[in-house]
This record gives structure tokens, C-alpha cells and sequence, in this order.
């Protein structure tokens, strides 16, 4: 039992940083989009 457990914890572990990593890169994306948005309007 304590094997399948230590299994299952880990995998859980895995999908949680999973979801925070692809959380990070949608964000980094948006922070650039609305950099390039900025930039490019040339309104700084």
C-alpha cells in the first residue's frame, strides 16, 4: 500500500507543477504581448 500511495503522491506532485509551469508561461506570454503592445504603439 504504501508503494501505490508514494506513486499517487507523486504523480498528484507532477500535475500540480504542471499546472503552476503552464500558469508561469501564460503570463510571461501576456506580460511580453502587452510590452510588444506598448513598444509598438511607441506610447511609453
Amino acid at each position: 500500500m504504501g508503494i501505490a500511495q508514494e506513486s499517487l503522491r507523486q504523480h498528484i506532485l507532477q500535475q500540480v507543477l504542471q499546472l503552476k509551469v503552464r500558469e508561469e508561461v501564460r503570463n510571461l506570454q501576456l506580460l511580453t504581448q502587452g510590452m510588444k503592445n506598448n513598444f509598438g504603439a511607441g506610447s511609453y
